[in-house]
C-alpha cells in the first residue's frame, strides 16, 4: 500500500520495528540445572551480545528474570567482563566466577561493549534462601542503541536446586 510520500506504509513498520525490537544479544535457549546449598551463590551466565558484529556501545537499562516456581532466592544481574584468555562461564561458584572474569559490574543503567573482540556477557547471581528448587524460563534484557529501544527476550530455563551440604 502506497502512502502520499510513495513509500508505503510496509516500509515505515519496518523501520519501526528494527527501531523498537533491536536484537543485538544471543537468543539462549540454554537448558542447564546446578546445584548449591541455602545461601550460597551460583553465578550463571545468561546471554552475551552477538560477536559477529561490528564493535559498538549499547546502553543495557535492566535485566529481569522470570521465575516460574515459588522461591525467596535473590537473583542479581550482573555483567561480566572475562579475563584475557578465558571462556564464557556457564555456571559455578564464586571462586569460579573470580577466576573467569576481570571486571564484575551491576548489569543496570551501564554502557556494554559489544562485538567482536568483546568478552562481555550478562550473568545472575542467584542466591537460594531455602532448600528447595527455583526454576526460570526466561530472561528480558532491556536496552538501547542509539534511536533503537527493545527489551529482548532471552528462553533461558534454569533449575537451581537448594541442597543442605554434606
Amino acid at each position: 500500500m502506497q502512502d502520499a510520500s510513495g513509500t508505503g506504509s510496509r516500509g515505515r513498520e519496518a523501520s519501526l520495528i528494527w527501531l523498537t525490537h533491536p536484537t543485538w544479544f544471543s537468543p539462549g535457549g540454554a537448558e542447564e540445572s546446578v546445584v548449591t546449598a541455602p545461601g550460597r551463590p551460583v553465578w550463571v551466565a545468561v546471554t552475551f551480545p552477538d560477536r559477529a558484529i561490528d564493535p559498538s556501545t549499547v546502553h543495557l537499562d535492566t535485566v529481569h528474570a522470570h521465575e516460574v516456581s515459588d522461591s525467596t532466592a535473590t537473583m542479581t544481574a550482573y555483567v561480566c567482563t572475562n579475563r584475557p584468555g578465558m571462556d564464557v562461564l556457564g555456571s559455578g561458584g564464586t571462586a569460579m566466577m573470580r577466576q573467569t572474569c576481570r571486571r564484575l559490574v551491576r548489569a543496570h543503567d551501564l554502557d556494554m561493549t559489544v562485538g567482536r573482540g568483546h568478552p562481555e556477557y550478562v550473568m545472575l547471581r542467584i542466591v537460594p534462601a531455602h532448600i528447595g528448587r527455583l526454576r526460570l524460563d526466561r530472561v528480558d534484557v532491556t536496552y538501547r542503541r542509539g534511536l533503537q529501544r527493545g527489551t529482548q527476550g532471552i528462553s533461558f530455563h534454569l533449575t537451581v536446586f537448594a541442597r543442605p551440604t554434606s
